[in-house]
């Protein structure tokens, strides 16, 4: 259920490029912490680290940072999803930052110092 994309947008007339980021994205659990913690998210405008498949992280928002623009709270039966889908949008000057292998390793020994569990 996580993905993310980023659209290229030109236009000719204006001389202007922005890159539009979409980070649509689930945490599962519900939680009254989760719920403040998403509060927070939703009131601010957060740069989100992305970590894809292929362990490479990525900065999104780097200069205008993200707004969570949906959330969507699913409390499902026994086999179902009992948490949050979510959305984040960036849109940028530049594309994403891609982080040396250098600051991945220390954004992973910060975050592993400072993550709540969910």
């Amino acid at each position: 259920g996580n993905t993310f994309n980023q659209d290229i947008t030109s236009s000719r007339d204006a001389g202007t490029t922005i890159f539009t980021q979409t980070l649509n994205f689930v945490l599962p659990k519900l939680s009254s912490e989760l719920e403040f913690q998403i509060k927070m998210l939703a009131y601010g405008r957060p740069q989100i680290f992305v970590e894809a498949m292929n362990g490479t992280i990525l900065l999104m928002g780097e200069k205008f940072g993200c707004e969570v623009t949906g959330k969507s709270e699913v409390q499902g039966t026994m086999d179902a999803l009992n948490g949050y889908t979510m959305t984040a949008v960036a849109t940028e000057q530049n594309p994403v930052w891609f982080l040396s292998a250098s600051a991945s390793v220390a954004l992973k020994a910060l975050a592993s110092t400072q993550s709540v569990a969910v």
